[in-house]
């Protein structure tokens, strides 16, 4: 009973640290592709928001796909839990940072991102 309990949280973790893996990855090679070639830091808030719609539909994707249920609400769980995280790191490293309306298009992006994702997961194979 406790297994099937934890089971949905397990599936978010699983999902989420997916999808931490992959930012971190694909903003080291967009940093690297900035230092070494001639690419302006004007293209860095078009990847920020890229890069969480695709995230947030992988990890939705994968959450959902684990949890078995529920796919739509895991799904923009998800990219909640991805974005608040997120703008959590973002508050402890950066020291003048504040919520902006930036902020609600990334959140709404997440939001949106992991709602297909988990849909799609949760109906693959079925």
């Amino acid at each position: 009973m406790v297994k099937s309990r934890l089971k949905p949280l397990t599936a978010l973790l699983k999902g989420l640290l997916t999808g931490y893996i992959i930012t971190t990855v694909i903003f080291v090679i967009f940093a690297l592709l900035m230092t070494y070639t001639e690419a302006g830091e004007e293209h860095i808030q078009t990847a920020i928001k890229a890069v969480t719609a695709a995230v947030c539909i992988i990890s939705g994707f994968i959450t959902a796909r684990s949890a078995g249920k529920g796919g739509l609400l895991w799904g923009v769980v998800s990219g909640a839990v991805y974005v608040a995280v997120m703008c959590l790191c973002a508050f402890v490293c950066i020291p003048d940072y504040s919520l902006n309306p930036k902020i609600a298009v990334s959140l709404a992006l997440a939001l949106a991102g992991g709602g297909i994702g988990g849909v799609v997961g949760v109906n693959v194979g079925k």
